[in-house]
């Protein structure tokens, strides 16, 4: 025998209807392939720029010249560059993730501070790793030193800070993780603690992180993913950053084009044009990063529909 439908009050007014969409939960499967094509075109770059910068007799160059030019600007400024350098530590990075953790938490959001603590902890960890695997083929103190740990603590923190932050607040905060992820690889390069090639290859490689960790977040705890923006909004956002990092990095590149192409006849020929061309792509690289991560976080989907739209509004 069929059980009776229920009556009464309570009863439902019609079908019951599945809370997923199919078209819905297509896009949500696609942002999640897109999310993990996006993560391996990142650690492709780390890669590319690993096999140019640390493989070939031409990239190398053109990496040295980056940062020999900055012994000028390091005499001049060594003070200033230490700033942000020295508020990148094992203690400050723990008290963030803590500070995280408990903004999350605030939030009732636990699932999404997890992610956020596994973006910043995760990425020096990564970067730990790579710095073993990615070795220079030069006999001198450069062999490990790609990715750069401070640029990828600092990338880290932004893009966990973002993550974690309300659709409100997410492009300020965005912006001022992209001025501290700037100052920290352009002091890098600056002191010459790394070559430019150091601190390219660890933005790449902590946005691929972050990018498996959304990803994960989307497959399993789809209903923690951050809420999101407006259309119009978020592109004016992404815009503004992106344009930023377009028109530094083309000069960034100029300047490696004019290395690589006519190298200099007499050593330190061109050195401060390199250090300017290698501070601008540094720059820009930061700044790409944080645009297209704003733009992966305002706008990605879960392959499961249900309940993300009410945990939005509640937010």
């Amino acid at each position: 025998m069929q059980p009776a439908p229920p009556s009464g009050p309570s009863a439902p007014s019609g079908p019951i209807r599945p809370t997923g969409s199919p078209g819905r939960a297509r896009a949500g499967r696609r942002d999640l392939r897109a999310l993990l094509g996006l993560a391996a075109g990142c650690f492709a770059a780390v890669l590319g720029v690993w096999a140019f910068f640390g493989r070939t007799r031409r990239g190398m160059m053109a990496d040295s010249y980056g940062v020999g030019g900055a012994a000028s600007f390091k005499a001049r400024f060594a003070d200033q560059l230490s700033v942000p350098l020295d508020a990148v530590s094992v203690p400050s990075l723990l008290v963030a993730a803590a500070l995280l953790a408990a903004v999350g938490l605030a939030r009732r959001r636990p699932w999404l501070a997890a992610a956020a603590v596994a973006v910043q902890l995760g990425g020096p960890v990564l970067t730990a790793g790579l710095k073993q695997l990615l070795a220079r083929d030069v006999d001198s103190g450069w062999v490990h030193t790609l990715p750069s740990g401070h640029t990828t603590v600092a990338t880290a923190s932004a893009l966990a800070a973002v993550l974690l932050t309300a659709e409100r607040w997410r492009a300020a905060v965005a912006g001022l993780g992209a001025c501290f992820a700037v100052a920290v690889g352009v002091a890098s390069v600056g002191i010459q603690a790394h070559m430019p090639s150091d601190v390219a290859a660890a933005y790449a490689s902590t946005l691929g992180w972050g990018l498996l960790v959304v990803a994960a977040l989307a497959a399993y705890a789809p209903q923690e993913l951050p809420e999101r923006a407006a259309g119009a909004r978020l592109y004016r956002q992404v815009l503004v950053l992106g344009s930023l990092a377009a028109l530094l990095g083309a000069f960034g590149l100029l300047v490696l084009a004019r290395l690589v192409a006519a190298p200099p006849r007499v050593v330190g020929d061109l050195f401060d044009i390199a250090f300017a061309g290698a501070a601008c792509g540094v720059a820009a690289g930061a700044l790409a990063v944080l645009a297209l991560w704003l733009g992966v976080v305002g706008r990605v989907r879960s392959r499961r529909d249900g309940g993300r739209e009410h945990r939005s509004q509640q937010s």
